[in-house]
């Protein structure tokens, strides 16, 4: 049996403060230690990105007989972090995409205008449809961009040569009814229209930049944009308020005294050697010789008013040519410059006004004009139909 010494009360009260201050110390610092853990996590929860789940929007089929618009459909679809295998196709990938059908309403926006009219049963009638676009990308209504002649140019009455509205701009700005628009463009244009078109009278409006090569003109029943639209300037040239200046030499003499005719909703002007031999505009006062024009009443009405028609005349090599053609209004326009050989019985006449009157051409019809001419149901004598060519 062993003996031990037995500690003194004093020893025994100190090992019991030590002992207590090992446990307090142990305490604080395992608390340390959890908070330092904690500020840890806390930091690294901040720089962690969160994943959100993508969203398409899509548009079911709506009810027929709904006049409410469709309400979005939102899909929420997890992205995947996964790295995709290099096994995986696109086929997979496309054929787990669905594609919602979206309903495109129909226009209720009437654009269908007044100004120009095709005449009753009586004559053409509903026979003539003119509302089929020309297939072949080159040609316009107002001529192509490329081939050969009468060269044309695209001028905006309403801007300066600064692209800015110049008074026509304000009062068409302001509005107003036909004859209000018609006689503040006459009165614009009076000066140019005395001096015959000249350049220098046109100087001060807006010339757009591209040119166009007239063959023929024969426009049915249109929109007045087609016009800015055929020389690449929508957006730039408001619809109404514009003229085209066609102008050439011709390159040879023609055998026969011709006669021009037509009629143009609003302007048409044509010139040889600066003198006017043909006022065919829809309206009085863009020339002094408007009502001295024959009015062909035996011809058919296919644009609605008769064509108007001048005197024969001989066409010789050198002779300058000008034509003019506007838009007065907006809104429609339609029309058309025909030739009659003196001597030749007009076509028109002799097929009971089955067809329209031979067109004034500069060069032979080719097989897209004939094309053009057929998709928009026009009918022409294709038949011996004399052509002035012009100088390139």
């Amino acid at each position: 049996m062993s003996k031990h010494a037995k500690l003194s009360p004093e020893a025994q009260k100190a090992l019991a403060n030590q002992n207590r201050k090992a446990l307090i110390t142990s305490l604080i610092g395992a608390i340390g230690a959890i908070g330092l853990i904690g500020v840890i996590l806390a930091s690294l929860a901040i720089f962690i990105p969160v994943e959100e789940p993508d969203v398409i929007i899509s548009y079911s089929v709506p009810d027929t007989n709904s006049d409410s618009d469709p309400e979005p459909t939102v899909k929420p679809v997890t992205r995947s972090t996964a790295t995709p295998s290099p096994s995986s196709s696109a086929a997979d990938i496309i054929s787990s995409v669905s594609i919602d059908t979206v309903s495109i309403p129909t226009p209720t926006e009437d654009t269908s205008f007044e100004s120009a009219d095709f005449g009753s049963n009586d004559d053409f009638g509903e026979g003539f449809d003119f509302s089929d676009d020309i297939a072949d990308s080159e040609m316009t209504f107002f001529g192509s961009s490329s081939g050969s002649g009468l060269r044309g140019f695209l001028y905006d009455c309403k801007q300066n040569t600064k692209s800015k509205p110049n008074k026509l701009g304000s009062i068409y700005s302001a509005g107003g009814g036909f004859s209000h628009l018609t006689s503040a463009f006459q009165k614009e244009l009076r000066s140019v229209i005395r001096n015959k078109f000249s350049e220098t009278t046109l100087k001060d409006y807006f010339r757009h930049d591209s040119t166009l090569k007239l063959n023929y003109l024969v426009i049915g029943k249109e929109k007045a944009s087609v016009g800015p639209a055929a020389f690449g300037a929508e957006g730039v040239i408001s619809p109404s308020g514009w003229i085209v200046k066609y102008e050439g030499v011709l390159a040879q003499d023609h055998p026969k005294k011709v006669k021009f005719y037509g009629r143009f909703d609003d302007v048409l002007l044509v010139y040889v050697n600066g003198k006017l031999v043909l006022d065919g505009s829809w309206n009085d006062g863009y020339s002094s010789q408007y009502n001295s024009m024959d009015t062909r009443n035996d011809l058919p009405k296919v644009f609605g008013p008769p064509f108007k028609a001048g005197k024969f005349i001989k066409l010789r090599r050198g002779d300058s040519l000008t034509v003019i053609v506007g838009e007065v209004p907006g809104g429609g326009l339609t029309g058309g410059l025909f030739i009659e050989e003196e001597g030749v019985e007009n076509p028109s006449l002799a097929a009971g006004g089955e067809f329209l009157p031979i067109p004034f051409c500069t060069s032979p019809l080719s097989e897209a004009d004939l094309k053009s001419l057929d998709e928009r149901k026009i009918k022409v004598c294709t038949t011996d139909i004399p052509h002035f060519p012009i100088k390139q």
